[in-house]
């Protein structure tokens, strides 16, 4: 069993007498319990906090207890302003609520529920963005997202809404000082023309060649917005990755800065030894092993080559390269080797090589394995052998 399914087992037991009913100040010590256990699971990935809730539930066998738990756990994540977490709640009501194992205590709570998770499904983190067929200024017709070859941002507004006027001066400014190529939609929820025309006038002019901006707007709602993308009230900000999945949802301006800086990031890294480039002329210390044996030597990393070669940075701290390193040997045939760069040693004994390298390769992750032909350009990167037969 899992460590947290065990610790929750033990708080569940720790609380419930051993009869069939539970009266209400067990209840109410059960919901003192969850409140600290879900605030535990904060950190942990989606995964778990989806089977870690559906445990708590699955071990509650009076029903008033079960509907307690499972309410308390579905208004927590419901309400949670830890991005993403709203999956949790929507889970939570197609598991347990949607079919009617567990009823929620009031009617209103369920039809709310229910208008929460049809709302807010389609637009969940880690989802394929939703295409909008919208209109601009001039009656042309502008897809939402569409730019494929840069990040997307999505602005829903309204010109009556106090917060939005707030929020475009912020946006505007932002905007105006960015470096990523970004495109920026933002969409107007309302049916005014002319108040829609002043305000992008006014409030949304953004003079950033880095920046394209596309104003839409959808007055026949023909393109079902609100219920795809959640917009039950402004404003509403989401970022588009440029495959176009939804990356931050809800954001704040600040958030949403904090996203498109880790992403230029991330980007950079990505950009580094691209295939088809050779390596950069840096002579480090590794072993050479090849079908037949190793040794240490000392390698021009921009001479290394094979058929095929394979340069890996490593950690002997790294459980990763505890599987990838070996894996990698076994798959060595005639004519192929690989060179193997121990980061750590780098790290203690020479900062400034190391510095060299974290500057020319992306070690944000270990082991960092690169393939290479015979000429000693890049043909795959990120190369993982673990499973591979």
């Amino acid at each position: 069993m899992r460590r947290l399914a065990l610790i929750g087992l033990f708080l569940l037991l720790a609380v419930l007498p051993m009869r069939a009913q539970v009266d209400s100040a067990g209840v109410a010590r059960t919901l003192t319990l969850v409140d600290e256990y879900v605030a535990a699971l904060e950190a942990e990935p989606m995964e778990t906090k989806l089977s870690e809730c559906d445990f708590l539930i699955e071990t509650c066998i009076d029903s008033l207890l079960r509907q307690a738990v499972a309410t308390k756990l579905y208004a927590y994540y419901s309400d949670s302003q830890l991005m993403g977490e709203e999956a949790v709640a929507i889970h939570l009501y197609d598991r347990w609520f949607a079919d009617g194992t567990v009823v929620f205590p009031t009617d209103a709570e369920g039809f709310q529920a229910h208008i929460f998770a049809d709302f807010n499904r389609s637009s969940l983190v880690g989802l394929r963005a939703p295409v909008l067929e919208m209109q601009g200024p001039s009656g042309e017709s502008v897809t939402v997202p569409a730019s494929p070859d840069r990040r997307s941002i999505l602005y829903f507004y309204d010109t009556d809404c106090s917060k939005c006027k707030l929020e475009a001066i912020l946006l505007r400014s932002w905007l105006d000082e960015q470096e990523a190529d970004l495109t920026f939609y933002a969409i107007y929820v309302g049916s005014d023309p002319d108040a829609w025309n002043a305000y992008v006038a006014e409030r949304l002019q953004v003079s950033n060649p880095h920046v394209s901006v596309r104003h839409a707007w959808d007055p026949e709602v023909s393109s079902d917005f609100q219920r795809l993308y959640g917009i039950l009230q402004t404003p509403r900000l989401f970022l588009v990755d440029r495959e176009g999945i939804i990356i931050g949802r809800r954001l704040t301006v600040e958030a949403l800065r904090q996203l498109v800086e880790m992403g230029t990031m991330d980007e950079e890294l990505w950009n580094r030894n691209p295939v088809g480039a050779r390596l950069p002329s840096i002579r480090v210390e590794g072993i050479l092993r090849k079908p037949c044996g190793s040794r240490t030597r000392t390698m021009d990393l921009g001479k290394l080559r094979g058929r095929p070669a394979y340069l890996v940075f490593y950690s002997e701290s790294c459980n990763r390269c505890k599987v990838e390193i070996p894996a990698l040997e076994a798959s060595l045939k005639r004519g192929s080797k690989a060179f193997l760069v121990n980061v750590d040693e780098i790290l203690a004994e020479r900062p400034e090589l190391a510095k060299q390298l974290f500057d020319a390769f992306d070690l944000s992750l270990l082991p960092h394995i690169l393939a290479l032909d015979a000429r000693g350009r890049v043909t795959e990167r990120y190369v993982s052998f673990a499973g591979k037969e």
